[in-house]
């Protein structure tokens, strides 16, 4: 992301798997779930093709995972 002259957030669109993202996201999160003893699993089995922000999308997928730990 990138702040333009108004001082607005501006989105990088680009092309990515999604499913690779969440599969990734996943796979990082499994590993920290584990030293607390708890599982996590991710279900991708299609390929997911997005154009978005890749990095805004990132965050959002971060904070539902950490946020839905209890």
């Amino acid at each position: 992301m990138a702040r333009s002259d108004s001082n607005q957030l501006e989105m990088q669109k680009e092309a990515f798997r999604l499913d690779e993202l969440v599969r990734d996201i996943g796979e990082q999160y499994s590993e920290i779930a584990s030293y607390q003893q708890k599982t996590m699993s991710v279900e991708a089995q299609i390929p997911i093709e997005w154009v978005g922000d890749r990095e805004r999308i990132h965050q959002l997928i971060v904070i539902l995972v950490v946020g839905s730990s209890p």
